[in-house]
């Protein structure tokens, strides 16, 4: 029993953001374990979200007692066996490490998309989740993210405002979901403050801003389109064969070149696909517009069979 609370007050840690690095990086290693203790690990985040929405403060042994009474008992871990593993994972560099630089709590982590791997969710410190675009690269410290590359972020509400950079732009929240490249914010939830240099924008759900010239551009998108990548599961609507462009180069790094254009003018695509990877796009690409469709390094070339 005392294990068991000891461990669960271990999550809470690392949902509060007071974890150690090594404790951060066992609860990563278990969560990817089993996808029952991932689901476990967002049980009990939630349930801590609700019990604290009119409390400011709560200590972590209070929080281990709203917790114990409210969730099904979890298998004990077997800290000793996820601790190899971590080492294993750091020796061979694998795909979503937890790198503490040292040993105090609030201590700057880093992770490594790997080029051409899946993406997967990564909890952060404060209890935040980041998906990582393959090849990207993400580093943390006290609800300040720096991103190289692309990334998609639900940001866990609190007092302190949340800052992630990415190239030139810098977006301040304090809690909501959005996707954030170097010259360009997709807001999903909630509003965000967008800075490059002197230039500031508000940006809510629906808009995406781009970064041109030093200059803000803004437009409404389909923000689910944009943060479709990290799952994969996308809900076309009516698309324009000009916003599908967008948004394939804005998920997969992609130009898309469309030979003889009045072939396909008025071409849309509608309905809820399954794509994972370029060839699955490419294949649904070709059914659906009825297209011969073609991968010349960075750029598809869709024309009419």
């Amino acid at each position: 029993m005392q294990h068991e609370e000891n461990f669960y007050q271990r999550l809470v840690r690392v949902i509060d953001g007071q974890a150690s690095p090594e404790e951060a990086a066992e609860v990563e290693i278990w969560m990817r374990a089993e996808p029952a203790n991932k689901e476990l690990f967002f049980k009990v985040k939630d349930i801590l979200d609700r019990d604290r929405a009119n409390r400011a403060q709560t200590d972590t042994a209070g929080a281990w007692e709203q917790v114990s009474g409210k969730i099904t008992r979890v298998k004990k871990m077997q800290w000793w066996k996820y601790a190899a593993v971590f080492a294993l994972l750091v020796l061979a560099g694998g795909a979503a490490i937890w790198l503490g630089v040292s040993r105090q709590q609030g201590a700057e982590v880093a992770y490594q998309a790997p080029a051409g791997g899946k993406t997967e969710m990564t909890v952060l410190p404060d209890g935040s989740k980041v998906w990582l675009q393959p090849g990207s690269g993400i580093t943390y410290q006290h609800r300040q993210a720096t991103v190289t590359g692309s990334a998609f972020f639900e940001v866990a509400p609190a007092e302190t405002p949340f800052t992630a950079r990415s190239g030139e732009i810098s977006v301040q929240v304090l809690g909501t979901s959005f996707t954030l490249h170097p010259h360009a914010v997709i807001v999903s939830t909630g509003k965000i403050k967008a800075v490059a240099g002197e230039h500031e924008m508000v940006v809510s759900p629906g808009e995406k801003v781009t970064l041109r010239g030093g200059s803000w551009f803004k437009q409404k998108v389909n923000a689910q389109l944009y943060a479709a990548w990290k799952d994969g599961d996308y809900l076309f609507n009516n698309t324009s064969l000009a916003e599908l462009q967008d948004v394939i180069a804005s998920s997969y790094g992609l130009t898309t070149e469309i030979r003889n254009p009045d072939f396909f003018r008025g071409a849309a695509l509608s309905g809820q696909m399954q794509i994972n990877d370029v060839e699955t796009l490419k294949t649904i690409l070709a059914v659906t517009l009825n297209a011969h469709v073609s991968q010349h390094d960075q750029t598809l070339i869709i024309q009419p069979k």
